[in-house]
């Protein structure tokens, strides 16, 4: 398996910063302005184990628990929808996976994430999965691509 860094998540900062939301009306501050210790700890949580196990096991799980994290750990001043929305799909690209859904449905799912309650965190997490199992496919050729991402 392998985890996103905070390079991974810089470059794909830049890319949206840069490149897909230049002229959005909430512009993204640079990528410095961001808290190391958090997201860190973010990046992290899809590696955490308990006792020798790992406590998310799935890759559904793990892409959940760094959705949630980017969604709601506001490691960064804006943007952190936007990055988790774009960390989510890499992190899946790299596992071999996509998600088949239409752009309305990545904003819903961003946007419910971020207003859900800190107390719900385990309900949001399991409908986070929910949502990646009924709208993943796996790539049938991923050896092809596997060097762009």
């Amino acid at each position: 398996m392998e985890y996103l860094s905070a390079q991974d998540v810089e470059q794909i900062f830049r890319i949206f910063a840069d490149v897909i939301f230049q002229n959005y009306d909430a512009p993204m501050p640079p990528f410095e302005h961001h808290d190391p210790s958090k997201l860190d700890a973010i990046l992290r949580a899809p590696q955490q184990t308990f006792g020798g196990k790992e406590l998310y096991p799935g890759i559904e799980q793990k892409a959940a628990i760094l959705y949630y994290g980017l969604n709601k750990g506001h490691a960064f001043e804006n943007g952190n929808k936007r990055i988790a929305t774009g960390a989510l799909l890499i992190f899946l690209l790299r596992a071999g996976w996509y998600l088949d859904c239409e752009h309305d449905e990545l904003f819903t799912m961003a946007i419910r994430t971020a207003e859900s309650s800190a107390q719900d965190h385990e309900r949001v997490l399991r409908e986070i999965e929910q949502w990646i199992l009924s709208k993943v496919k796996i790539i049938p050729d991923f050896s092809k691509i596997i060097d762009i991402i």
